[in-house]
């Protein structure tokens, strides 16, 4: 089955502009190291096809898996993090009908794909374990299962059966440590979800971290703690107030539960730590610092629907910490605040000078000096990030190594939105990362679950797609996160109609919630995903960061109809 491909695409001589000035991002003479995982199918009626290329064109691809039943690979695409394992959704059993079972291959290509998940099931979610063993999965339905990721067995149920008709389990969570995972289930009562804990191989059974609830009363999300040890969770114990909590991850000593802890402090009448009757709800709008030791949450804590950012730690009994400046009337800090990877800073968009502009923040995390304003002065209708207000909307993030935040706003002309960058501790202005655009041209599609810019693991560069030149034909660019050198167009000429990564505008999933680009492991490469050569045939193409060689395709021409359909970057071993 396993099919090495005895070509290599050849590698273009430079011929575009002169690599990064003063950097080491020039074109290796070597190999470039990483792989690009990506399904296709070269045609109609013909298999769907899993490949592994090199990232850079210049070893042999090798075929990891052919289905050709339904719609073949469905791509869902997870990477162990030892990266030698391949989770994917593929079909099989009835050819021309849509089946979608998970599967795991080495990346190696040393052995066919085994199928994890039962015959007939469905899939809801699915996860790997930090330590590279187990999948988790969830069919739809009440049961969560765990089986080791190389399968030879088969699943094993890790939440008991229920004992009551249709109840309902989800939001499986992993612990770091590999050691247990944590689920929201109506054990008891319809929609009283509880929060309970298993060891992930089912050694003992699981434990319920709530209190336990009647019908009418909830947990409604939860995180684990970096270290593996403690479940934050938002429930209503009492009276309809959502509030934070704070439990051991394996319950506790003896046989009942431990007291959970309250974390936020009092609430006004009508508050609650996050707003629950949100369309978002389930996505978390409080968050646990990378090193542990705080939670930063969103609440409208001192005033009833005035939602304002609040600090407290996880180690020690101290007071609750309000991290935005006084809002004005109508001010709220909105979802999607970001913890810088250090655990000292929190930067938060807020309407927290003027009522309906948002403007960018940066703060300690323990609260012990001002929020810093970020972004520039903004023209009269100017926003960072616009009214977006969906979490799944990309607005800013912060570089990898924390020195850095990039933003989306209409800080330069309204409603004409671009790329901007700015130091975390507000040091120096924000530079623009954006080319110039055309009449009606825009910085990316603002696609929900894909991230309009991607910055490179190194923090130095900034990937991102625009329609500079023709309106609506969307390409792809990158700069350097300082803005020091202008941006540079990465991928190749578009046929008439062509676009990168369009075919996914207006119709996303979470499943294709990796990026239609993404760098290579050295940040000297961006894959992604266009119709370049053949109007509505998708295919993958590598470009240097830089833009000083042409772009190359990773896989065979397809054929009209045929097309790749997702792909992921994967860092060497």
């Amino acid at each position: 089955m396993l099919l090495a491909l005895a070509w290599m695409l050849s590698v273009v001589v430079p011929t575009g502009p002169t690599p990064w000035q003063g950097s080491a991002r020039a074109l290796r003479p070597g190999p470039e190291p990483g792989w690009v995982v990506f399904a296709d199918r070269a045609g109609p009626s013909v298999p769907a096809v899993l490949h592994r290329a090199p990232v850079d064109g210049r070893r042999p691809t090798i075929v990891l898996a052919r289905h050709d039943a339904g719609d073949g690979v469905g791509g869902g695409f997870l990477i162990s993090e030892d990266r030698r394992w391949l989770l994917y959704l593929g079909d099989e059993d009835q050819p021309n009908v849509s089946n979608p079972r998970l599967f795991s291959v080495p990346l190696d290509g040393s052995r066919d794909p085994v199928r994890l998940s039962l015959p007939g099931e469905f899939l809801a979610g699915y996860a790997i374990s930090p330590d590279s063993r187990w999948v988790v999965y969830k069919p739809v339905g009440p049961a969560i299962f765990v089986v080791p990721i190389e399968g030879g067995v088969a699943p094993v149920r890790l939440n008991d059966p229920p004992p009551r008709p249709s109840p309902a389990a989800f939001h499986q969570r992993i612990s770091s440590d590999s050691r247990r995972v944590v689920y929201l289930s109506d054990i008891s009562a319809n929609n009283a979800y509880e929060v309970l804990s298993v060891p992930i191989d089912r050694s003992a059974p699981p434990v319920q971290l709530t209190p336990g609830f009647s019908e009418g009363r909830a947990a409604i999300s939860f995180t684990i703690t970096p270290d593996g040890q403690r479940v934050v969770y938002l429930a209503d114990l009492v009276d309809d107030v959502f509030e934070l909590f704070v439990a051991p991850i394996d319950g506790g000593s003896g046989d009942s539960v431990s007291p959970a802890l309250r974390l936020n402090g009092p609430l006004v009448a009508g508050g609650d730590v996050d707003d629950p009757t949100a369309e978002s709800a389930l996505e978390l709008a409080y968050q646990i610092s990378p090193d542990g030791e705080r939670v930063v949450y969103l609440a409208d804590q001192d005033a009833d629907e005035v939602f304002e950012l609040y600090s407290v730690s996880l180690l020690a009994r101290q007071p609750v910490r309000k991290l935005n400046a006084p809002l004005p009337a109508g001010g709220d800090v909105v979802r999607g605040f970001c913890i810088s990877p250090d655990g000292s800073t929190v930067v938060y968009r807020a309407d927290q000078e003027a009522n309906d502009r948002f403007e960018l923040y940066s703060v300690p995390i323990d609260g012990q000096a001002p929020p810093l304003r970020l972004n520039s002065a903004l023209p009269d209708g100017g926003d960072v990030g616009g009214n977006v207000t969906s979490w799944f909307t990309t607005v800013f993030a912060i570089s990898p190594e924390g020195s850095r935040v990039v933003y989306i706003g209409d800080q330069e002309q309204n409603d004409v939105f671009g790329l901007f960058s700015v130091p975390i501790d507000g040091g120096e202005p924000p530079v623009s990362l954006t080319v110039t655009l055309a009449p009606n041209g825009d910085l990316g599609p603002r696609v929900a679950y894909l991230p309009d810019f991607v910055i490179s693991p190194d923090g130095g560069l900034v990937s991102y797609w625009a329609d500079p030149e023709v309106n609506d034909r969307w390409e792809l660019y990158c700069a350097p996160i300082k803005g020091n050198e202008p941006a540079r167009k990465l991928n190749g000429a578009l046929v008439a109609g062509g676009d990168v990564g369009a075919q996914f505008i207006g119709h996303v999933s979470p499943y294709y919630g990796h990026p239609l680009f993404q760098f290579a492991q050295s940040a000297q490469r961006v894959v992604y995903m266009a119709d370049q050569d053949a109007d509505e045939v998708y295919e993958i193409f590598s470009a240097p960061s830089d833009g000083s060689a042409a772009p190359v395709r990773l896989h065979d021409s397809l054929a009209p109809l045929g097309g790749a359909f997702q792909f992921l970057v994967v860092p060497d071993p």
